[in-house]
C-alpha cells in the first residue's frame, strides 16, 4: 500500500512540474543576452523566448510586438549566427570594460568593449541593448 501511494505521489509531482513550467519555459531561448562588468561592475541579463517574451530575473518583464519580434528574428538570421567567431577581442584590453555575452542557437558569442565585430553582429547587439530592461 504504501509502494503504490509512493508512486501516486511521484506522479502527480511530475505532472504538476509539467504543468507549471509550461510550454515556452521549455523550449529553448530564441536569444539571451548579458553585460557585465564596467566601473561599477554592471551585472545586466535577459532572455528573449521564442513566444515574444521577454524574461529577467525568471519572471516576463515584457512581450515584444509582432513587427518587433520579427525585426529580431531577421537580424539574428541576417547576422550569419554560426559563421561567427566565439569572441571578439579589442587590440588592447580596456580596464573595467563591458562584456557581452549573446546566445543563439545554443552558441554564446563573447564581446569584449571595443572590439570591432562584424556590422551584422553590432546590429545584434545594438537592437538587443534597445531591448535590454532597465
Amino acid at each position: 500500500m504504501t509502494v503504490r501511494i509512493a508512486a501516486s505521489l511521484a506522479t502527480v509531482l511530475v505532472a504538476a512540474a509539467g504543468f507549471s513550467a509550461g510550454p515556452t519555459a521549455s523550449q529553448p531561448p530564441l536569444v539571451s543576452f548579458r553585460q557585465s562588468g564596467g566601473f561599477v561592475a554592471l551585472e545586466r541579463s535577459f532572455v528573449v523566448r521564442r513566444s515574444g517574451d521577454v524574461v529577467t530575473d525568471g519572471a516576463v518583464a515584457a512581450r515584444l510586438a509582432p513587427k518587433r519580434l520579427a525585426a529580431l528574428r531577421q537580424t539574428l538570421a541576417a547576422a550569419r549566427w554560426r559563421t561567427l567567431a566565439a569572441h571578439y577581442a579589442p587590440r588592447v584590453h580596456i580596464p573595467d570594460g563591458y562584456v557581452y555575452t549573446i546566445t543563439c542557437a545554443g552558441r554564446p558569442i563573447v564581446i569584449d568593449q571595443g572590439a570591432r565585430p562584424p556590422e551584422r553582429l553590432r546590429d545584434v547587439v545594438v537592437l538587443l541593448q534597445a531591448l535590454a530592461p532597465r
